[in-house]
């Protein structure tokens, strides 16, 4: 079997620990995190993308399985059917880039809408759904919106800030 890239699952708040492990083993491993701007001086300048996981590029008929099964701070590679998940390289390829393009943009996304503000949910399952803007979350790169739903009812929603655009605003006369 080739080299190839699993998800390793590690237990709460240990990524960087089992990351640091994993490089120390000598093997390529990616733990993408983005940069935050946090309110308490003392908190982490920066949270994981997946919290509870780390990526690992290995090839398992010359390591084994032990070798993650039984790593402190590590709970496990994520299996299907008691096989390893495969995650296809032009995936990490992809994760890379757009962690890099997140971490690069200074602008907070949340900040040019204020509460209230009508947008349109432009990617995702909501995708064209109209909702309301509530807040920005922790990080500059999610939000929490009110999706519009069958007239009075609203259903408060957290997605990416990237992923709604300011909804047109209407003329009044």
């Amino acid at each position: 079997m080739p080299t190839a890239w699993y998800a390793l699952r590690t237990k709460p708040h240990k990524e960087q620990l089992v990351w640091h492990q994993i490089q120390v083993l000598g093997f390529e491993v990616f733990f993408p995190e983005l940069r935050t701007n946090p309110t308490n001086p003392r908190a982490r300048r920066s949270k994981p993308y997946f919290p509870g996981y780390v990526l690992v590029s290995a090839d398992l008929e010359v390591t084994g399985l032990n070798t993650f099964q039984y790593m402190p701070h590590a709970i496990g590679l994520v299996c299907f059917g008691g096989e390893p998940g495969v995650i296809p390289k032009d995936a990490i390829v992809s994760l890379r880039r757009h962690i890099t393009h997140l971490s690069s943009s200074d602008i907070e996304p949340a900040m040019q809408f204020q509460r209230g503000d009508r947008v349109r949910i432009q990617e995702g399952p909501f995708e064209g759904y109209r909702a309301i803007f509530d807040h920005g979350l922790t990080g500059k790169q999610r939000v929490k919106v009110l999706l519009e739903l069958m007239g009075e009812r609203s259903l408060p929603v957290e997605l990416s800030s990237l992923n709604i655009t300011a909804e047109a605003k209407s003329k009044a006369a």
